[in-house]
């Protein structure tokens, strides 16, 4: 009795390193099956990473192409402004300059008439 209680207790422990190998084998066939899939998940994240980052940086250039196209703009319709306001100034100044000649031929004429009718004063 005490022998076959034996041969069955081995028979038992047998089944249950059988068992708890087949639970180990499962769960390590698990685990690999998880970490395969976390793997993926996290190549999957980098590759999505790399595309946003692609796409920020493409974004960014063309953000900064069109911000120093108008800058370009704004300096040329400046420098347009800037050339008209000279021209403007110069004919002002130019003006100017005949208007005072213009002055100063009339108060020589008024001067000189001053002094014509000094030298002939009118008979009263």
């Amino acid at each position: 009795m005490v022998a076959a209680a034996q041969g069955q207790a081995e028979e038992l422990t047998a089944a249950a390193r059988a068992e708890a190998a087949d639970i180990v084998v499962n769960a390590s066939t698990a685990a690999d099956g998880a970490k395969a899939e976390a793997d993926q998940h996290v190549a999957k994240a980098g590759a999505d990473a790399e595309r946003i980052v692609a796409d920020s940086q493409a974004q960014a250039t063309e953000h900064l192409r069109l911000a120093q196209e108008q800058i370009e703009s704004l300096r040329s319709e400046a420098q347009s402004w800037l050339d008209e306001l000279r021209t403007d100034t110069e004919t002002v100044w130019s003006e100017r300059r005949e208007l005072v000649d213009d002055l100063r031929e009339l108060a020589a004429r008024l001067q000189q008439a001053v002094s014509k009718s000094d030298a002939h004063p009118m008979d009263s």
